[in-house]
């Protein structure tokens, strides 16, 4: 009796990209990787309002001292002042040729926090794409390493790790605005891969993310324009169900929490991420999706069926702690108790 050879589920015939490249070769799409022979592995997709001029020069910095350079960039300037669009342009007429060759860069002025990500979307033309927000940072092996686990494992999502640190913004005596760190770095992102996890709560920066673009081109995946937070949440979930992760435990991006600054945890209220949490809770569990004990998608470590349980109030004091910081987190606490004592 013959037997038929598993299909393995990592590499150039593994499941996730057969199935990428059978969709490209029967879908009325024109615009996938393929169709462009002098694309880049990875396009890096940004967003700013200008704001932010020494956090976005020292993120594309970082992405200038990419030990791989076979990458684009894509900034959008989304929803600027005419002040904040002449700094930022003035900003960019700046960098180093290396850079300018591939930055490309386009002016949006409607639209929620997911539309400058999905006019970049539209625009890029890597074979993966990365998202980096203006005010993080990048080690010089971020490009590297995501190539290299695409190479071994094509098709799937590629996931990194990342550090958290604390940081604050302050500006000296002629006006010139000082970056400083204000803690030392927290390993916060760096577990492997938890997709039980993940469908709770996001737990995976998306800038520690590369994943092909064929999620877009082939399965029309976006980012959701209705949200107003965990925008990169509901779109890496879309995509990691369809092609899975593959972790390369290499630390390759700094999370920089900023402690007296707005940020999208100052900006919106707790009900609002609460809201926006149900609802892509409830998306999530409307996409069919096929597990396994292989590859990708570990069982959890404590039980083999059992449901995530829900944090504990000493786990959550952790998380408000870990995003806030010293500096705000006892006015955070106390703003939650009275948003659940008179909601």
């Amino acid at each position: 009796m013959s037997t038929i050879d598993p299909i393995p589920l990592t590499g150039s015939a593994s499941t996730p990209a057969q199935y990428l490249a059978w969709l490209r070769a029967h879908a009325r799409d024109d615009k996938t990787p393929e169709a462009d022979d002098d694309a880049p592995f990875l396009s890096v997709l940004m967003r700013t309002q200008g704001k932010r001029d020494e956090m976005l020069k020292e993120a594309l910095l970082s992405l200038e001292a990419q030990t791989d350079n076979n990458f684009e960039i894509v900034l959008i300037i989304h929803r600027a002042t005419d002040a904040d669009k002449e700094r930022t342009l003035a900003l960019l007429d700046e960098l180093s040729p290396s850079v300018k060759s591939r930055l490309r860069y386009r002016l949006l002025d409607t639209g929620t926090r997911s539309a400058p990500l999905n006019l970049a979307l539209s625009i890029a033309r890597g074979r993966y794409v990365a998202m980096l927000d203006d005010d993080d940072v990048v080690f010089d092996h971020w490009v590297e390493n995501f190539r290299r686990g695409a190479e071994e494992h094509d098709g799937m999502a590629i996931r990194a790790y990342g550090i958290s640190h604390f940081w604050t913004l302050s500006t000296d005596a002629s006006g010139k605005a000082q970056l400083r760190s204000s803690a030392a770095p927290q390993p916060a992102y760096c577990n492997p891969f938890d997709l039980q996890k993940h469908f709770e709560e996001n737990y995976t920066p998306i800038s520690c993310m590369a994943i092909p673009r064929g999620c877009h081109t082939v399965f029309g995946i976006t980012f959701d324009e209705t949200l107003t937070t965990a925008e990169d949440w509901d779109f890496l979930m879309q995509c990691v169900l369809i092609c899975g992760v593959y972790d390369t435990k290499e630390i390759t991006f700094l999370y920089r929490l900023w402690q007296n600054t707005e940020s999208s945890h100052t900006l919106h209220q707790e009900k609002e991420w609460l809201d926006n949490r149900a609802y892509i809770m409830k998306k999530i569990s409307a996409i069919p999706y096929v597990t396994t004990n292989q590859g990708s998608f570990p069982p959890p470590e404590d039980s083999n069926t059992a449901p995530v349980k829900k944090p504990s109030f000493g786990d959550r004091l952790k998380k408000l702690y870990h995003i806030h910081g010293p500096l705000r987190f006892p006015i955070v606490v106390i703003q939650k108790i009275f948003y659940r004592l008179f909601r």
